[in-house]
């Protein structure tokens, strides 16, 4: 409120040619400023500061915070925010994904958001699971991809459902994600068939260790609630 009170002051001040302070009309050495006014200037900048704050968390979720150095510290932030947090690992055909993702959509309401799952560098080891703050709600996993070099490749298909509550921190498990290409295909214009095969379970001792290494306090609060497979365990697709 100091804050929101000195830029509602500074909004108001200018000097004049004497190098005094003037408000309006008024001309003194001394500041005036109108009661009515600050106090309405006062609640504009509490509102933009609010506005400022809560986009930058928006515009952060769906992010592995499990990445940062003060994981625990961000994790917090979220969490007095309301937001849920989801601890999970994705495996797409055992491969070591640059960077992988979820793509989940709320049943209920909008919020949509993309989950950026366990990763891998060139030079760098590959990092098992992934934190990722979430506005609380049910989701359902409608997508998974992976990047490897330039290359992404994707798989839309009806995975699993999950649910977060605000301010709670859900242990989702693993998605394992393997894909089998029908024999053929159209090499010329990209298009191929085959069969995506889909499995949950817990996180495997690996993964849960070395997320405590990297979020101890995280994984201290985190509540076990392994997602639900939805649909059969095997889907024909059709990929361009």
């Amino acid at each position: 409120m100091y804050i929101a009170d000195l830029l509602a002051r500074r909004a108001f001040h200018w000097r004049g040619n004497n190098g005094h302070l003037r408000c309006g009309s008024v001309s003194t050495g001394r500041t005036k400023f109108y009661p009515k006014l600050r106090a309405t200037w006062r609640a504009l900048v509490v509102a933009q500061v609010a506005v400022i704050v809560s986009t930058g968390i928006a515009l952060g979720q769906g992010r592995d915070l499990s990445v940062l150095s003060t994981a625990d510290n961000a994790v917090e932030r979220y969490l007095k925010a309301k937001r849920g947090i989801v601890v999970f690992d994705l495996d797409i055909d055992n491969r070591r994904c640059e960077e992988s993702f979820i793509g989940a959509v709320r049943v209920v309401g909008p919020g949509s958001t993309l989950l950026t799952g366990p990763s891998s560098g060139v030079f760098s080891a590959h990092r098992l699971g992934a934190i990722t703050p979430v506005l609380p709600g049910t989701y359902e996993v409608r997508s998974v991809s992976c990047k490897v070099y330039k290359h992404i490749d994707r798989h839309n298909v009806l995975f699993a459902r999950f649910r977060v509550g605000p301010g709670e921190i859900v242990n989702i498990g693993r998605l394992k994600v393997k894909y089998k290409p029908d024999p053929g295909g159209n090499i010329f214009f990209g298009v191929n068939s085959g069969v995506v095969s889909k499995s949950v379970g817990p996180l495997d001792a690996a993964t849960v260790a070395g997320l405590r290494e990297r979020a101890p306090k995280t994984m201290a609060k985190a509540v076990a609630r392994t997602m639900t497979m939805v649909g059969p365990a095997t889907s024909k697709v059709k990929k361009r």
